[in-house]
């Protein structure tokens, strides 16, 4: 082989395996913040190359930072003009006339812990994700998802989820999306889901990304078998007594008492302030153990998950 040629490609391969210069000399690159803070909402902030978004209660608030050793300074700052309740507008005022003053900030060994320091200013944050990917977070939306799937609005030659939006301010009314990252969407369920927008300032693309389930409904028949049975699961845990003391499931069938529930349903795991309703094999144990029920449940479906609404 011919020398140059083969120092190329070392020199080729080389590189790829190093970081870039930007990637060492910039540790806030890609990573995402949420700020210790005495309040119960938490600004969150995020840094790309070179720009940055944060979210304070109200708007997206978007623009530039500069980095040098330790020195951090923000810039060109603008919001989204949606208005807001008084004390969540004065929550993100605040935040936003503090970026402006930070001129420094300190990382902790681990790189966990940020502090952004300036004149009479000092934010505390922890890290919540680093995006290799280049993607992030840009907004939050609750939004529903349809039980069948229609042509992509996009493209019609694709299948699609067909979406609405049901988050306050600016909606984005009904649109199609092929896939949200982290939901196993089955059709017959019809879906509300708290969602996170990310973008990649890089590529320009945009995601949506599941954060929560919040509620979820089989919309066709059900049909039992001999071994199955439809149960109801209450949003609390009660005390109960069986082999020690300890919690259990409240469980009923459909019209029926409300009972302690000994021992788990095999697939099914219970949530805290959600009622459900499931469908469920039960198989009579030839051998149960000791201090044990003889019968076997196996979730089949999910047929509802809904909130307690407080």
């Amino acid at each position: 082989m011919n020398f140059r040629r083969l120092s190329s490609v070392v020199l080729g391969l080389f590189l790829l395996s190093v970081p870039s210069q930007a990637q060492k000399t910039n540790p806030l690159a890609w990573t995402q913040w949420q700020q210790i803070a005495p309040s119960t909402i938490k600004p969150r902030l995020a840094f790309t190359d070179s720009s940055m978004n944060a979210f304070a209660g109200c708007n997206q608030i978007f623009g530039k930072y500069t980095l040098q050793n330790s020195s951090l300074r923000f810039s060109s700052l603008g919001s989204t003009k949606m208005a807001c309740e008084p004390s969540k507008m004065k929550l993100e005022q605040d935040f936003m006339a503090s970026l402006l003053k930070v001129s420094s900030f300190k990382l902790s060994k681990d790189g966990k812990n940020l502090t952004l320091i300036g004149k009479g200013v000092r934010l505390s944050l922890n890290l919540t994700a680093v995006t290799l990917s280049g993607f992030v977070e840009s907004a939050r939306k609750i939004v529903t998802v349809q039980p069948e799937l229609t042509p992509c609005f996009d493209d019609p030659q694709k299948v699609c989820m067909l979406l609405e939006d049901l988050s306050d301010g600016t909606s984005w009314g009904k649109f199609t999306e092929e896939r949200i990252e982290g939901l196993k969407y089955e059709v017959g369920y019809r879906y509300e889901l708290q969602i996170a927008v990310e973008t990649n300032p890089r590529s320009n693309q945009r995601r949506l990304r599941l954060l929560e389930i919040v509620q979820q409904h089989w919309t066709r028949p059900v049909q039992l078998a001999n071994n199955q049975k439809i149960l109801e699961i209450a949003p609390t845990l009660e005390d109960c007594t069986g082999v020690v003391k300890t919690q259990c499931m409240q469980v009923r069938e459909s019209g029926g008492n409300w009972g302690n529930f000994f021992g788990s349903i095999e697939g099914f795991t219970f949530k805290p302030d959600f009622s459900a309703k499931i469908l469920v094999n039960v198989i009579k144990l030839e051998n149960p153990p000791q201090d044990g029920s003889s019968l076997k449940y196996t979730l089949v479906r999910l047929l509802d998950l809904d909130p307690v609404r407080r």
